[in-house]
């Protein structure tokens, strides 16, 4: 009778957890950009309603944190977070630097702990794979309610300013779309293994949300969505699909390609005003990329930062020079040079290992519709190291999160089918 109540004591913690990761978290965003977009808090602001909701999230997550291993494991990698951002304190000696430092390894800390507590209920069968991916599918609907209702009501704020996309009352456009666009992929996954007419319902209103986005990483989910789908369609559905295109192009050619072109405006304005294929993926980065490895220095001590870093606010910058405060960030948004430059050659190869060993176990995993998963990985993968706006973002880091679990543990449990219901 005591071991039945103590499983169900677990069970509940592990629901209750689940619960607050992904149901109530589209909350607390949407609170925090409503703030944010009526200008009665900054965008960056320490005590924002979804910092002081991860902060207790964090808590949670931390008492569940058991196994003596990855407790040690967590508390060593936070610590030497911290080395860093206070051995580059000594050099600059600016409080407010520190403390951005800090909330930097904060972010990178949540996601380790997020993954380890999840990962471990899962390898030890108190969830399943199904589980996670269900309740970031209904996390996904939630955001993408939220958006459609903002839009409906006329509080949602512009992305790019005058009129371009909407955001609903969310403060990340970017993050957005990375998080619709997986929960896209996998609601897609959902619907073609069990053929459930309700997912269908689902993908619309995703797709909905990521075409009044308007970010590369929206556009390129909602192009891997919409060419799986055509993939995977019987051969009549195709024909059906391919002359109605036909019809609807020659019927209504100029319509279509006014959607077409606001649709990917942003992306095509982009393209027709960059200097080369370099410009066009980095945007508007490659002339702060170029600062950043001028003012990189490995003069005497300095020589250290190129195995580990200088964290992140120093991150590439001379703390030696005259012109160290120049700039209002030393954030790239290129994630694979910002591991690079805030955490030296170390974090880099911390970094593309990850990628390269999930990418293997992503290849292992057998069954008709896993391709969806790949890709996924893929994508998220490559817009962190060349877009950003994933490791350093609070809603697409859990989609990176979700991500990485799945993979790591899906050919373990050997699943089928993932519902949602």
């Amino acid at each position: 009778m005591m071991l039945h109540n103590i499983c169900a004591i677990r069970g509940s913690i592990i629901t209750f957890t689940l619960f607050l990761i992904f149901l109530l978290n589209p909350f607390a965003d949407a609170l925090t950009g409503y703030l944010v977009g009526k200008g009665m808090m900054s965008e960056n602001a320490a005590f924002s309603p979804s910092q002081i909701f991860r902060l207790f999230l964090t808590m949670i997550l931390f008492v569940q944190l058991k196994y003596k291993q990855k407790f040690y494991f967590f508390l060593v990698t936070v610590f030497y977070l911290l080395i860093i951002e206070f051995a580059s304190f000594l050099l600059h000696q600016y409080p407010p630097g520190l403390l951005n430092g800090i909330i930097s390894s904060y972010k990178l800390s949540f996601c380790l702990l997020f993954y380890l507590v999840i990962d471990n209920y899962i390898q030890n069968n108190k969830i399943g794979v199904s589980d996670i991916v269900r309740y970031f599918i209904l996390s996904a609907t939630i955001y993408a309610v939220i958006i459609l209702i903002s839009n409906i009501l006329g509080i949602n704020f512009d992305v790019y300013g005058d009129g371009l996309g909407s955001k609903g009352v969310f403060t990340s456009g970017n993050g957005l779309g990375i998080f619709i666009g997986v929960a896209g992929l996998f609601s897609l996954y959902a619907y073609l293994s069990e053929r459930k007419k309700k997912e269908i319902i689902r993908l619309i209103l995703f797709l909905y949300v990521l075409v009044n986005l308007l970010s590369k990483a929206a556009i390129i989910l909602t192009l891997a969505i919409l060419l799986i789908s055509f993939y995977y369609s019987k051969r009549v559905y195709k024909f059906i699909i391919i002359v109605g295109g036909i019809a609807l192009l020659a019927y209504y050619n100029s319509y279509v390609i006014e959607l077409i072109t606001t649709a990917t405006s942003v992306v095509t304005y982009r393209y027709e005003h960059a200097d080369s294929l370099r410009h066009f993926l980095l945007s508007g980065r490659v002339e702060y990329m170029d600062y950043a490895f001028e003012q990189y220095s490995l003069d005497g001590l300095l020589l250290l930062r190129l195995f580990f870093g200088m964290g992140y606010f120093v991150s590439f910058r001379n703390p030696y020079s005259n012109s160290f405060w120049e700039g209002s960030s030393s954030f790239l948004e290129c994630e694979a040079f910002d591991m690079f430059f805030m955490y030296g050659l170390l974090g880099l190869l911390l970094y593309i290992s990850l990628f390269i060993y999930i990418l293997k176990k992503a290849m292992r995993i057998k069954g008709k519709y896993t391709s969806i998963f790949k890709i996924a990985w893929i994508v998220i993968f490559f817009h962190s190291a060349f877009a950003g706006h994933v490791l350093f973002n609070g809603m697409s880091i859990i989609a990176f999160v979700t991500i990485l679990i799945v993979l790591n543990n899906y050919q373990i449990h050997n699943e089928n089918s993932i519902s949602v219901s």
